[in-house]
């Protein structure tokens, strides 16, 4: 809970200085498809290469994927598409949108 309202903090912080919602979306997918990709070589679920990461890097994935399954990950990814295009199709409150990937 509490690193989800930090986490949301800091992109309402982002959308207040003017970064553009799509672009913390984009962030946030690549995010997620990096660590399924940590996550699948971490539980040697599929013959998948480990990301070209720094070993300090590597090292603060493999401890977040630790916590959650592939699935919640997938999750995340869908909902960052999901919000993606609404916020590309509607007008939206992109903070409520941003917040509800946070939740998801």
């Amino acid at each position: 809970q509490g690193k989800d309202l930090e986490a949301q903090r800091i992109i309402n912080l982002l959308l207040m200085h003017g970064e553009s919602a799509l672009a913390i979306i984009g962030f946030l997918g690549h995010f997620y498809r990096t660590a399924i990709q940590v996550k699948e070589v971490q539980t040697k679920a599929q013959h998948s290469t480990s990301p070209n990461l720094p070993p300090y890097v590597l090292r603060e994935y493999n401890t977040y994927v630790r916590k959650h399954t592939v699935a919640a990950l997938q999750k995340k990814i869908t909902t960052c598409a999901y919000i993606d295009s609404v916020v590309k199709s509607a007008n939206f409150d992109q903070e409520i949108l941003l917040s509800a990937l946070m939740v998801s």
